[in-house]
């Protein structure tokens, strides 16, 4: 007799984690069935991270049926992937907000719920997060149950959480339950040995469930036989107890080992096999991180909304070197993890040899430059500007210092739209224009990019930062890219005694919005591609004139152009119009510039006074 279909229904608007713990087991999977729906329909139409996100359901289902959250600490890496954690946790209404301003996160919040124990953006933080927790219960803080961390199969590769799981192989007083989130991919497919290994390990056998029969006493028998079959030298030799090919979309199978776990005394890692994408067919066949992070769709047919013939500045850029890397045999693109957002696919495919995807590794990716530039070969970094962060030590320590002329391509540079707090690029001029013999450059559209490029591989003095923002262009045509002189600044509009300083796509609009005004014949405009150094003789000379100059910024105003240029020439008459000293909350860029009175209609307001 055929098996009557399940008709469940769920108020996910509504839902709580009392009802969560009260379910069958087709009621869970039928559960986890309405929860990819919500996350489909929504992610279609905002944009987000997807493919994790559909992957990681039935873990997250189990997580909250075997652990008390928020007095369990369940902590996700990068947190990128707590979509299904919102819904479960009495944020299903509010999800259709999902990464819009004043709506929720596309991360962890801890002001949106108790249950969001550890805010991240970036990678490889949660088991040192977690280690803190654990401190902290060991040292009788109340509250706190067993400390649970999700880390990714790519994230755990990096050195922070080899740090964090040094420290914890060698203090077994700490216990945390470690899941390793195994999909295969971070953005792009994982590269490096532990990817290898891991790849090794999923061609095992999964581990089956053990059969409820066997009582607590060979249940915990064949747990520790598993954990010694299943032998992994890197965890085992830290002193954990490993287990691997979990079935990260088998509810039931999950719980047991979670369960587990929970009973351990000592630290236990779990090695869950998800599929990144699952229950949406394109993001299931997606190979190369298409589905990982998307604008909104069409969910029929996976369409990507938006001109699909545009290029971004960094497929523009890497494009371009393709004709210079066949000309050029020493030069050569380093980046972490960011193949397809930094546009690097076709330079991949070109020139394999010559492509280094170092994974999840900034600060590797800026030493191995370092060193290879020093050697004679001419390396290129593709980075985001908020990733770049991550590296600072490495910029001042081993390239600015010794003046290595390394060029850094900064994707994402300025006010970043959607990702909120974690992912904006208004930080990069500030830490960076303090190190000596750095050069910062922005381009006001992507031919000025090539020529700027095409100073930065002259340029042999010390390293040079070009940035970008996340922009598309349509119908781009590569032109004779012209010859531009070292740390000078463009006139667009005449010099007036009210004269605009701004640099990137920023100076074309501030050009539409001052003809727009009826101001261009009153104000004068002026591109300050390279940002460090400014161009002293253009700025003498506007002192001389006792012009009044107004800067205008997607950066925060500390350390900002417009602290430079007053810096250089005090005697120049300068006002600002930056971003305070803040985080950046979710919201278009449109939107953020006018919570912090930077639009272009505020830039015309403060010229009109």
């Amino acid at each position: 007799m055929p098996k009557k279909p399940l008709t469940q229904s769920f108020d996910l608007d509504h839902f709580s984690l009392a009802v969560l713990k009260t379910l069958s087991k087709d009621e869970l999977n039928s559960l986890a069935t309405a929860i990819r729906k919500r996350i489909l329909e929504v992610v279609s139409q905002n944009g987000g991270h997807l493919a994790s996100n559909l992957g990681a359901v039935e873990l997250t289902i189990a997580l909250h049926r075997v652990f008390e959250s928020p007095h369990d600490k369940i902590i996700f890496d990068v947190s990128h992937q707590t979509y299904a954690h919102k819904i479960l946790t009495g944020r299903g209404k509010e999800f259709r907000n999902l990464r819009k301003m004043n709506g929720l996160s596309g991360f962890a919040k801890r002001c949106e719920s108790v249950h969001d124990i550890y805010e991240a953006g970036h990678s490889s933080t949660a088991l040192s997060a977690g280690l803190g927790y654990a401190v902290a219960k060991q040292q009788g803080v109340n509250g706190i149950g067993e400390i649970v961390v999700v880390v990714g199969d790519a994230s755990v590769a990096n050195g922070l959480a080899f740090e964090a799981l040094n420290f914890l192989g060698q203090n077994h007083q700490y216990k945390l339950i470690i899941i390793i989130n195994d999909n295969e991919m971070s953005i792009s497919k994982n590269i490096g040995s532990l990817g290898k290994t891991f790849n090794r390990i999923r061609v095992r056998r999964q581990s089956p469930n053990l059969p409820k029969f066997w009582g607590r006493f060979l249940n915990r028998f064949k747990m520790s036989v598993k954990s010694y079959i299943y032998d992994n030298q890197f965890f085992t030799s830290l002193g954990f107890q490993y287990f691997e090919g979990i079935d990260g979309h088998n509810i039931a199978q999950l719980e047991t080992y979670l369960k587990y776990a929970k009973k351990a005394k000592h630290s236990v890692v779990l090695h869950v096999k998800t599929q990144k994408g699952k229950g949406y067919e394109f993001a299931e066949e997606d190979n190369t991180g298409i589905w990982h992070g998307v604008g909104p769709f069409d969910l029929a047919s996976g369409v990507v909304k938006g001109d699909p013939n545009q290029k971004m500045y960094g497929e523009i850029i890497a494009d371009y070197l393709l004709e210079k890397c066949r000309k050029n045999p020493l030069i050569n693109v380093i980046t972490p993890a960011m193949a397809l957002g930094s546009g690097l696919q076709q330079f991949k495919h070109q020139f394999p040899d010559r492509f280094i995807d170092v994974g999840i590794a900034e600060e590797s990716a800026v030493v191995m430059a370092s060193a290879m530039r020093q050697a004679g070969l001419i390396p290129i970094v593709f980075m985001y500007s908020t990733f770049l962060q991550r590296a600072y030590d490495q910029i001042l320590h081993d390239v600015a210092r010794t003046k290595t002329p390394v060029i850094f391509c900064i994707d994402r540079s300025g006010i970043v739209p959607d990702d909120g707090d974690t992912h904006q690029g208004i930080f990069d001029i500030a830490f960076l224009s303090s190190i000596p013999h750095v050069v910062i450059a922005m381009p006001k559209d992507p031919h000025e990019a090539l020529s700027l490029l095409e100073v930065a591989l002259l340029y042999q003095e010390g390293p040079f930062f070009l940035r970008y923002p996340k922009q598309g262009f349509a119908g781009f045509s590569y032109q004779t890219v012209e010859e531009l002189p070292f740390g000078t600044w463009e006139v667009i509009l005449p010099v007036k005694p009210k004269t605009v300083v701004a640099y990137g796509p920023d100076v074309w609009g501030i050009k539409e919005a001052l003809e727009k005004a009826g101001l261009a014949g009153k104000i004068g405009l002026i591109n300050a591609r390279f940002i460090k150094p400014v161009d002293y003789e253009l700025l003498k000379n506007l002192a001389t004139q006792k012009i009044h100059l107004f800067v205008y910024e997607q950066v925060i105003e500390t350390s900002s152009l417009a602290t430079m240029i007053k810096s250089a020439i005090p005697e120049v008459s300068v006002t600002s119009l930056a971003l305070p000293e803040t985080f950046l909350d979710t919201g278009k860029v449109e939107e953020l510039k006018a919570l912090h009175h930077i639009t272009y209609s505020d830039l015309i307001k403060v010229l009109k006074e």
